[in-house]
């Protein structure tokens, strides 16, 4: 795939769009066990001008949050286990030094995502069913920050 502008997920084109207004890099952590999904992810909102962090389990995000303290988190639900990411969204509420980061949180499983959508809304996930556009990801990510 030629990166000419745009990027492709699934078949479908993201268009490069301006949502940065903080002189400042707003830091993003991508947790996706997936690392083809993790690299592209990374790309596109580095292009966005997102200082991005991947990383591929539950526990290491939740270390690199504390570290880093991030504007925003993209999870996927299901990785080491299948609400690993439920998990992991409750563990960063429950610390105060992580409890404001901006989720959102994605999975091709829409059972899943249909049974937790209370759990998840109560804890202010925004969520984003995979397959996913790219513009519909940017587009989640520039409307919470």
């Amino acid at each position: 795939m030629e990166h000419t502008g745009g990027a492709m997920l699934f078949g479908a084109t993201v268009q490069r769009t301006d949502i940065r207004m903080n002189p400042q890099p707003r830091r993003v952590i991508i947790v996706d066990d997936d690392q083809h999904i993790n690299n592209l992810v990374a790309e596109v909102l580095r292009d966005e001008g997102f200082e991005v962090h991947c990383c591929f389990t539950s526990a290491e995000a939740l270390g690199v949050a504390q570290r880093i303290r991030p504007d925003l988190m993209v999870i996927d639900l299901q990785m080491e286990t299948r609400d690993a990411g439920l998990g992991l969204l409750r563990a960063l509420r429950a610390n105060p030094a992580t409890a404001d980061i901006a989720v959102v949180i994605c999975s091709a499983d829409s059972l899943a995502l249909h049974q937790q959508t209370q759990q998840l809304a109560a804890h202010g996930a925004t969520v984003v069913s995979k397959p996913f556009r790219l513009d519909q990801l940017v587009a989640a990510v520039a409307r919470l920050l």
